[in-house]
């Protein structure tokens, strides 16, 4: 017979005085800490609450904005057609943190890893819900179930996670009644008292996170609207990745082995691609691995002559200042899993492959992050050592995730290869046309001294006369000259301007991406060793940049000297040609 198991003695030496067992009893601030602090950001926290929607089989979400430029009278709706919620599951599962209803042990009609409808379940942890309190102080809950002839409501008021109670001293009110609000099925979760004003630029942001939130590939339909104050809008993306400068296109296949398919401007719109097999690195069978992943990644080049050519070729009716700034707010690598988007990849600001830095050591082969739009899928059943942190925010940094990032690092340099060719066989000036300023010596008066000289004297004209007006013409010759000088050299140092602000831009890009991934190594709760090696590397090479910088400002200081106060000094060739190489 098995023995029982025995509890462990942790004073077996000395005689208790008093023994009992205790119980960790939440308080509701909890909740707070799970919805409130751990969703980074209103942007986040909306997209959660659309992810939820989506897991809820909605085909459309709907985001009502009322007034959110005043946050005491605001208010924020998502209304959604989705299975909605029977009493069951409301008064169970959907007022459980940390549920496992969407997990494989998940039972029920609406539970488990798959909805009715056969989507992949986007959330499992059971925390997602409680990111409406990251939005606003309180919640009117409406929900109506597939079939059912009633309506939910449920009313949650967060400030009264402020009061100190216990978790389980929190009480919901909710009542069934008839249908008022919702026709149909679904759920509608209405905010009140935002926490934050709504700017237009947060609406901006909010529209891009949205429009990426879906994979292009996508096959089934999902639609999400905004309205903000009664102005309508469908959320699409932005940016058609089948219209690219350069891209690759393929899979990952177990193994390591890959189909790689290469388009840019000169494909044949009636041809084929070219199609490449390939192998990416592959650890063992003992190994954690990243899985099989679908790819494509888009690339184009942001100087004026490509640019130009590409808008040409494409038809496209926007000018280069617009094409720029629509590519570099798409800019990066997203990750998908089963076709929904993995934050905070693919940010412009999270360049999470490290682009950037390895971009210094090469500058005319490599991509950086603003050059890039691309997409990787993943999915949950491939890919399953890939998992997501607790907060939703990024996925856990193991073994799985640094070989996915090798993967897409090696993939991308085929592209960064073909696109080198390719860039150096278009059929484009790639000089810069600068303007030529009117040759002075030229202007040197020459014709019109010979005028001058022909004309005869008569009426009282003598040749001192004629030399007189020689004499003013040569001195507004000269003073025009003069104004042309300091005009053109005004020009010069504007143009020479511009290149010292592009010379010193890229070193502060570069130091302040350094000391952004810096500081996320530094906030790690319980740093390794591997993270403080990361956090010194980057700080080292962060000040290689700031030292880089100071470099340039030293050779440039000459410049901010007049003219009367030039200095000479002896320059050594080789070290000169060096820097200009470097710069």
């Amino acid at each position: 017979m098995a023995k029982a198991p025995q509890e462990p003695t942790l004073f077996s030496d000395t005689d208790p005085v008093a023994e009992g067992k205790g119980r960790i009893r939440p308080r509701a601030r909890l909740l707070r800490t799970i919805g409130a602090e751990l969703i980074s950001s209103e942007i986040v926290a909306v997209i959660e609450l659309v992810r939820n929607s989506y897991d809820a089989d909605a085909t459309l979400v709907r985001l009502v904005f009322d007034q959110p430029e005043n946050p005491d009278s605001a208010t924020l709706e998502i209304r959604d057609n989705g299975h909605g919620m029977s009493r069951e599951i409301l008064l169970g599962p959907w007022l459980e943190p940390a549920t496992d209803h969407k997990s494989e042990v998940g039972d029920g009609e609406t539970g488990g890893t798959e909805s009715p409808r056969g989507r992949r379940r986007l959330g499992s942890k059971g925390v997602g819900r409680f990111a409406a309190q990251r939005l606003g102080a309180k919640l009117e809950l409406r929900t109506r179930a597939e079939g059912s002839i009633t309506e939910l409501s449920a009313w949650f008021d967060w400030t009264a996670l402020e009061e100190g109670k216990y978790l389980d001293e929190v009480r919901i009110p909710w009542r069934e009644h008839h249908p008022l609000h919702i026709e149909g099925q679904g759920s509608h979760l209405r905010i009140l008292e935002l926490r934050n004003r709504w700017t237009p630029d947060r609406f901006d942001k909010l529209k891009l996170g949205l429009s990426r939130l879906i994979s292009p590939t996508i096959k089934e339909e999902f639609r999400i609207e905004i309205t903000i104050n009664g102005a309508h809008e469908r959320i699409s993306p932005a940016v058609d990745l089948e219209q690219a400068m350069y891209a690759i296109a393929g899979e990952v296949t177990e193994g390591g082995r890959c189909q790689i398919r290469y388009t840019d401007l000169d494909t044949d719109p009636d041809g084929f691609p070219e199609v490449w097999e390939r192998t990416v690195l592959w650890p063992g069978a003992s190994e954690e691995t990243c899985g099989p992943f679908s790819f494509r990644i888009a690339a184009w080049d942001l100087d004026s002559p490509a640019l130009n050519h590409f808008l040409k070729l494409t038809g496209k009716d926007m000018g280069l200042r617009d094409f720029r700034r629509n590519i570099r707010d798409h800019s990066g690598i997203a990750l998908y899993r089963d076709s929904f988007r993995i934050l905070p990849y693919g940010e412009p600001d999270n360049d999470w492959l490290r682009l950037d830095r390895r971009r210094v050591n090469n500058p005319t082969m490599r991509l950086s992050n603003n050059q890039i739009l691309g997409t990787i899928q993943l999915s949950a059943e491939e890919n399953s050592h890939l998992q997501d942190q607790t907060n939703r925010e990024g996925l856990v940094n193991n073994e799985a995730y640094a070989h996915l990032q090798e993967v897409v690092l090696e993939l991308l340099g085929y592209l960064e290869t073909r696109r080198f060719t390719a860039r150096r066989a278009m059929d484009i000036d790639w000089q810069r046309r600068t303007s030529k300023l009117p040759s002075l010596e030229a202007a040197d008066g020459g014709e019109l001294d010979g005028l001058l000289s022909g004309i005869r004297t008569g009426n009282g004209t003598t040749k001192d006369d004629i030399e007189t007006i020689k004499r003013a013409f040569t001195e507004i010759r000269e003073a025009s000259a003069d104004t042309v000088r300091h005009y053109a050299g005004l020009a010069t140092s504007g143009q020479l301007s511009g290149l010292v602000f592009r010379q010193l831009m890229h070193p502060i890009r570069q130091a302040r991406s350094e000391l952004d991934l810096a500081l996320e190594e530094a906030e790690r709760p319980a740093p390794s060793v591997d993270d403080l090696e990361d956090l010194q590397s980057s700080l080292k090479s962060a000040l290689q940049h700031l030292r880089t910088m100071e470099k340039r400002i030293e050779k440039l200081d000459p410049l901010a000297l007049g003219g009367r106060g030039r200095r000479v000094s002896d320059i050594e060739l080789g070290a000169t040609l060096q820097d200009v190489l470097e710069a």
